[in-house]
């Protein structure tokens, strides 16, 4: 949820100064000359720059233990597409003061700090791809909203408002020589919740809409979400292009109102997208709808292809622009649902539901849009859980000789940012499982705790900091093949998005081995969470596995 800060390179900005604009004054001159002014100039610029690179380097070698423990492959990229660590850390800009190697050595650093996730989006859209038979790319995949699109069963609370750990520890079936850690978190209703909802939905009702079956899946979402608000709650309606549509606005109506189905049977694209003006309008109404009723749970509902071309643009500002309108305790939340495979703007979305304290979701049919807001599934969507939650793992140094982070890259975050209650981080909704893996080297004949784990959030109502902590125990990793099925897959699905986003060595042959482990679980891959991470898997593969049934998917149809 921390906002991006993009920077140019120095030397790419201070190596422009030595171009031919620089000495055009003096094109009337000598040729010899003009080339050894021209050499001079980029070496004197480059220079300074190669210093502050050197600085730098030798700056975060100096860093202390308590930065954040965020893995860079950089070396690992190919050229033209930056790697997902390029830059130095998390992708809505929290940068790093030390950068730590893939896998990290306890004598380097012993701990990890990042953001909880309640997102979804990227599971749910690799899946509408592959089932379009597009090839999965490493920009398609967030590893941690691919475990957590999917329920693991957990153990739940047992008191309210608390979160539970499930443990699991085995050998990991790539490496022999390490270790699996996997740590299943579920979160139970707080206390003291309201119950009412004022909801302000934005609609995108720009030009790009008309395509593929994006109007559709829209209006089917504001007609499911209608159907489960009850009669005292209230919903707002702003449809927006390049400016808001004024004609067709509803401000804080009972869900039956005639007026919102007016406004839907005026819902058709227009013409540019102006996301920023749409959002505006939104807040404008949710802040409305907060000073009439405080004690309620007010949301901003926008839904879009995230095409924004007008106005402003970066996710970002448009947030920092509206942050006078947000509070400590109980904020309008804004809950981000994208439409449509082409013409599609992830990160937009994605960033605006972080940096707008709430959840980014993913529906490719009107069919998939009832099914988001099914009952149940509505009741724990809009049903807020913890506030800023972050986790916190500490390996101990005299049992774990080396670590690695799967996933989580853009929420990683400094060692000290733990206990900042001023730092942004994820909101949780009612329901909600989060899964963290670990890759660990454990020291030959080692005995005793593997480490710590500690959670930080605030109650979402009162805006109280809460905390809860586990020691990490086990006597021996579990055999690969005593670990329950459905732990297992969830394990795969952690190495298989590892996998298709890191580079890592050897790809082809790990992938090859994702797919016999998955070959092997039996029941659980006829469950929807092996049939769905079947799919996934096969577009993640250059050719179809064996095992691929070619008629379960629409891939190469």
């Amino acid at each position: 949820m921390v906002r991006r800060v993009d920077r140019a390179p120095r030397f790419i900005t201070r190596n422009r100064e030595c171009g031919w604009r620089s000495v055009s004054g003096n094109w009337h001159g000598p040729l010899l000359g003009l080339l050894v002014l021209l050499l001079a100039g980029c070496a004197g610029a480059m220079a300074p720059a190669q210093n502050d690179r050197q600085a730098a380097t030798s700056s975060n070698r100096r860093a202390s233990s308590g930065q954040v423990a965020m893995q860079s492959a950089s070396s690992a990229s190919s050229p033209g597409r930056p790697s997902p660590h390029a830059g130095g850390g998390d992708r809505r800009g929290r940068r790093p003061e030390a950068q730590l190697p893939p896998v990290v050595p306890t004598s380097l650093e012993t701990t990890s700090t990042f953001g909880l996730d309640a997102d979804d989006s990227s599971w749910r859209r690799s899946l509408a791809l592959a089932r379009q038979g597009y090839i999965l790319e490493p920009d398609d995949i967030r590893v941690e909203e691919w475990l957590n699109a999917l329920r693991w069963d957990y153990s739940r609370p047992e008191g309210e408002g608390t979160f539970n750990l499930d443990l699991t520890i085995t050998n990991d079936p790539l490496d022999p020589d390490s270790w699996l850690a996997l740590l299943g978190l579920s979160t139970a209703a707080p206390r003291e919740m309201p119950t009412r909802r004022f909801v302000s939905v934005v609609l995108d009702a720009s030009g790009s809409m008309g395509e593929d079956n994006k109007l559709d899946t829209a209006r089917t979402l504001v007609e499911a979400l209608t159907q489960r608000l009850s009669a005292e709650d209230r919903i707002s309606l702003v449809q927006f292009s390049e400016v808001v549509l004024g004609e067709y606005m509803v401000r804080h109506a009972a869900p039956d109102d005639p007026a919102l189905a007016r406004s839907l049977r005026n819902f058709r694209p227009n013409q540019s997208t102006n996301a920023e003006a749409g959002l505006r309008k939104g807040y404008e109404l949710a802040l409305e709808g907060r000073r009439r009723d405080p004690d309620a749970l007010h949301y901003v509902f926008f839904i879009s292809d995230g095409v924004a071309n007008v106005g402003d643009t970066r996710a970002e500002s448009i947030i920092e622009s509206l942050g006078g309108q947000r509070a400590e305790a109980n904020p309008i939340r804004l809950v981000a649902v994208g439409v449509g495979i082409a013409n599609y703007n992830d990160s937009l979305l994605e960033q605006v539901s972080n940096d707008g304290d709430g959840w980014y979701r993913y529906v490719y049919s009107p069919e998939e849009a009832q099914g988001l807001l099914a009952a149940d599934s509505f009741a724990q969507l809009f049903s807020p859980a913890a506030d800023e939650a972050r986790a916190q793992v500490s390996w101990d140094a005299e049992t774990v000789e080396t670590w690695r982070l799967v996933g989580y890259l853009n929420r990683a975050a400094a060692n000290e940012s733990f206990e900042d209650d001023e730092e942004d981080f994820a909101e949780l909704h009612v329901g909600q499982e989060n899964t963290v893996v670990y890759r660990l080297k454990a020291r030959p004949g080692a005995a005793g705790p593997l480490g710590t784990l500690a959670l930080r959030w605030h109650h979402p109502g009162s805006g109280e900091p809460q905390t809860q902590a586990w020691t990490l125990v086990s006597e021996s990793p579990l055999p690969w093949e005593e670990v329950a099925p459905m732990r297992r897959l969830a394990l795969l699905v952690a190495l298989a998005g590892e996998n298709s986003t890191e580079r890592l060595d050897d790809a082809q042959g790990r992938r090859k081995a994702i797919e016999e482990a998955f070959a092997l679980l039996g029941g659980v891959a006829e469950t929807r969470q092996g049939q769905e991470f079947g799919e996934i898997l096969a577009a993640s593969l250059p050719e179809p596995p064996a095992w691929f049934e070619q008629g379960s998917s629409t891939r190469g149809e």
